[in-house]
């Protein structure tokens, strides 16, 4: 065990570096380029820049929603609309994400197509396709009104007008 550690003394002692300096003109002559680190600083900071950039639009207040327009609805209410997206004004539009707006629409009954777009700056579009109902029908808990499939599109206790035949007996 001696020798090893007396070898490795050594063999660290024989190991020398030799640097050799060249000057700057020399390199330009050999035609070697040497990188630069202000490359490396430059394209790091753009990234930091880009990333807070992204932040500040997610986050300002500019890019919140503020306008939401619905088309297309005649029965339903545009803030049940709303409500059964999920959308709230303040919210980021950024963070909405039209394609989960118009399914969230389609899981109703009353909906039969939906579609949703944002509105730069700040602003929600959404378009929707309602299933009219046909006919209503008189049962133990009050008036139920139907679509063409025979699905309940709205339950209410009292009859308020007849825009759509009474299915009875």
């Amino acid at each position: 065990m001696a020798r090893r550690k007396k070898n490795k003394d050594n063999s660290e002692k024989e190991m020398l570096l030799k640097v050799v300096e060249i000057p700057a003109d020399a390199a330009e002559e050999l035609g070697e380029d040497f990188p630069r680190p202000k490359k490396r600083h430059f394209v790091r900071n753009f990234l930091l820049l880009l990333i807070c950039f992204l932040l500040l639009a997610v986050f300002a207040p500019f890019f919140h929603v503020q306008s939401i327009t619905v088309k297309g609805n005649t029965y339903i209410s545009a803030e049940d609309v709303c409500r059964i997206a999920g959308l709230h004004q303040g919210d980021s539009i950024f963070l909405v994400q039209p394609e989960a707006l118009a399914a969230a629409l389609k899981q109703d009954l009353r909906i039969e197509e939906a579609q949703a777009e944002r509105v730069f700056p700040n602003g929600i579009a959404l378009t929707v396709k309602e299933s009219k109902p046909v006919a209503t029908i008189a049962c133990d808990y009050g008036y139920l009104d139907l679509n063409q499939k025979g699905e309940v599109l709205d339950a209410y206790k009292y009859l308020k007008q007849m825009k759509i035949p009474m299915i009875t007996g």
